[in-house]
């Protein structure tokens, strides 16, 4: 990190110590709250692994030599994404994915 940026940093931290009189247990519920707040700003997710693997089975999952030849010569014939996606298990997003680690496509 630059040191003008960790010059902020410090300088920062510094203020709120002094507007809490440096007290420790209520700088504590200060950087408590501060995360609360934090957290709370974020939805949750709108999906789990479970939810998405009830409707692709490989979803998450690690790719195995086979389904990547299978996905090539797949591919190669001409199967869209939605057949891949039915015939691999897999999520659309995993599919096009794994086709650009293979170079297959850009």
């Amino acid at each position: 990190m630059k040191e003008v940026t960790l010059e902020r940093i410090r300088s920062a931290r510094q203020a709120i110590s002094a507007e809490y009189s440096h007290n420790v247990q209520q700088l504590i519920a200060y950087y408590i709250s501060r995360q609360n707040e934090r957290n709370r700003s974020f939805p949750a997710k709108s999906y789990t692994v479970e939810k998405t693997q009830e409707r692709f089975a490989r979803a998450y999952q690690p790719w195995t030599a086979d389904e990547e030849a299978r996905l090539r010569q797949e591919f190669l014939r001409g199967a869209s994404i939605q057949e891949l996606t039915q015939l691999l298990c897999r999520q659309p997003g995993g599919i096009t994915s794994r086709l650009r680690r293979l170079g297959l496509v850009e």
